[in-house]
């Protein structure tokens, strides 16, 4: 009975965990903009290379009190519309 009881306990947790992460999921499809460290991680690049190619513009970014940052859509078209690197490497 006791161990029914710790089954029961263990499936209502693991329906609670699994339907936070999927509201997380979520959210972050909806978001709007990312941070200059968000961004950087998507791109694969360091953050203060992030950082200086947002202060030269070649990042978009907005910014909002003391934050910077840079909108998903804004990134999206950025990386449709990317410039083609010369063959033979960068």
């Amino acid at each position: 009975m006791t161990s029914d009881i710790v089954a029961l306990i263990m499936g209502i947790v693991n329906t609670y965990h699994d339907s936070e992460v999927d509201m997380k999921r979520k959210m972050d499809d909806e978001r709007l903009t990312y941070t200059i460290e968000e961004c950087a991680r998507l791109l694969g690049i360091g953050r203060n290379m992030a950082y200086e190619r947002a202060k030269t513009g070649e990042i978009p970014v907005l910014k909002i009190g003391k934050r910077f940052l840079v909108p998903k859509r804004a990134l999206d078209k950025l990386l449709e519309e990317g410039k083609p690197v010369a063959s033979g490497g960068p």
